[in-house]
C-alpha cells in the first residue's frame, strides 16, 4: 500500500480513537453497563444452561428461553456500543444522545426484568444487591442522555437548522 492510500486510514483511525477516548470519561458508566449486558447475553448463549443451575433465574425461564433473553441481550449491549461509539466519534450526528437515551432506557427494560424476576423467584441471591443498582444506574443514564439530547435540539434549533 502506498503513503497516500495509508494516511486517510490513519486519520480515520484516529478520529475513531480520539472520538472515544475523548467522551469516554462522561460515559464511562454507558460502556460498562453496554459491556455487562452484551457479557450476559454471551454468558446465556455459551453450552450449557445457566437458568437450569440457578434457581434465581426459575421466572425468566418461563418467560423465554435462554437463547432467546441471551440473543436479545448481546444485541441490546452490541446496538448500545456502536451508539456510543457514533457519538464520540461523529458529534456532528445531532440525534447521537437521543439514541443513547433510548438505548439506557430499554437498557433498563433488561435490568428490571432480571431484578424483579430474581425477586418473583423467592431465593436468597447477591443478584438483588446488584441488578437493581445496574436499572438505578441507567436510569440516571438515560436522564443524562436525555437532558444531551434537549441541549442538542435547542443548539440545532438556535442555528436554525
Amino acid at each position: 500500500m502506498d503513503e497516500p492510500q495509508r494516511k486517510p486510514r490513519l486519520m480515520i483511525v484516529v478520529r475513531v480513537a480520539r472520538g472515544i477516548t475523548d467522551h469516554f470519561p462522561a460515559r464511562a458508566s454507558e460502556w460498562a453497563l453496554s459491556l455487562v449486558l452484551l457479557n450476559w447475553g454471551w454468558t446465556l448463549m455459551l453450552p450449557g444452561s445457566v437458568f437450569g443451575t440457578s434457581s434465581a433465574f426459575v421466572e425468566m425461564a418461563k418467560w423465554a428461553s435462554e437463547p432467546v433473553w441471551g440473543w436479545a441481550c448481546f444485541l441490546m449491549g452490541g446496538i448500545r456500543f456502536v451508539a456510543l461509539f457514533v457519538n464520540g466519534t461523529f458529534p456532528s450526528f445531532r440525534f447521537s444522545p437521543h439514541v443513547r437515551s433510548l438505548m439506557s432506557f430499554f437498557s433498563c427494560a433488561f435490568w428490571f426484568t432480571i431484578s424483579f424476576g430474581i425477586l418473583q423467584a423467592n431465593v436468597p441471591t447477591t443478584g438483588l444487591a446488584v441488578y437493581p443498582v445496574l436499572l438505578l444506574l441507567d436510569m440516571y443514564n438515560a436522564y443524562r442522555a436525555a437532558g444531551d439530547a434537549r441541549d442538542a435540539d435547542e443548539a440545532s434549533k438556535n442555528a436554525g437548522v
